[in-house]
């Protein structure tokens, strides 16, 4: 399962944070070490910077 979480430019931390650390946890937990696939995707490449900065 690929998930795909969608970042923009001055999110806050919070915003993306907590759902990236729920489905890493769960990929680690999985008994197929490849059954999740998480990364983040923005509409432009590069660094975005976050609401605090």
């Amino acid at each position: 399962m690929n998930i795909g979480i969608y970042v923009y430019p001055n999110a806050d931390l919070l915003d993306f944070v907590g759902l990236f650390e729920v489905f890493s946890t769960a990929s680690r937990l999985a008994e197929r070490k490849d059954a999740i696939n998480v990364f983040l995707v923005s509409e432009t490449p590069g660094p975005l910077l976050a609401g605090g900065g």
